[in-house]
């Protein structure tokens, strides 16, 4: 099974979520308004996607926190973490005005708080925290000056898992000496593959 997380967001975020869900390979992230169909009972659906997921993560904003419809996937995510001691929670503010001392009390231990400074690192964050280790093991902002190239490089390594559910083995940098392919290859390695800190150039 892949790793999944539920987006939980509050409308008037919908459009900062979105894009940062544009920035997740296709498949990784259950998404209110992509990845629920005309005519699904919306509370059940809710219910199956943070079910199936295996993480879920708050856009934490004021208006998110007093929202019924985000408190109902709050609870759910509640549920689900008691059932899965595996299934993890992150919340990430989307205001600075929010703080981990509006969260219910059972969520505080899981804010991260600001995970970088707009959607691809978030985006960043949440793909390394699918498929690491613990949450806390993760840096926050993640910014170094090829990120567009390794997110390019990360995404199809990801489309590759998503439609042959196999690891790559081999991947081939071609390019004149002197261009920073192993610099490259350093960072790629780290991002598409975290959990494997051994491999090696």
């Amino acid at each position: 099974m892949l790793p999944t997380v539920f987006l939980s967001l509050e409308g008037g975020d919908e459009g900062f979520v979105a894009k940062v869900q544009r920035f997740l390979p296709d498949g990784l992230a259950y998404f209110y308004t992509r990845s629920f169909h005309n005519g699904e009972e919306l509370i059940s659906a809710m219910e199956q996607r943070i079910g199936k997921a295996t993480m879920f993560a708050l856009f934490a904003s004021k208006t998110a926190l007093k929202s019924p419809w985000v408190g109902f996937e709050i609870d759910r995510a509640r549920i689900a973490k008691i059932k899965n001691p595996k299934f993890r929670v992150i919340v990430i503010p989307t205001n600075p005005a929010v703080t981990h001392a509006d969260l219910p009390a059972w969520m505080r231990e899981y804010w991260v708080g600001p995970v970088g400074d707009g959607p691809r690192e978030i985006a960043r964050y949440i793909r390394k925290a699918l498929i690491t280790g613990p949450l806390s093991r993760l840096p926050g902002a993640q910014v170094f000056g090829r990120g567009a190239l390794v997110d390019a490089a990360v995404a199809a390594v990801n489309n590759v898992v998503l439609l042959t559910e196999q690891t790559p083995n081999v991947l081939v940098l071609a390019g004149p000496l002197g261009i920073g392919r192993r610099t490259f290859n350093r960072r790629l390695l780290a991002e598409a593959f975290p959990a494997t800190p051994e491999l090696v150039l």
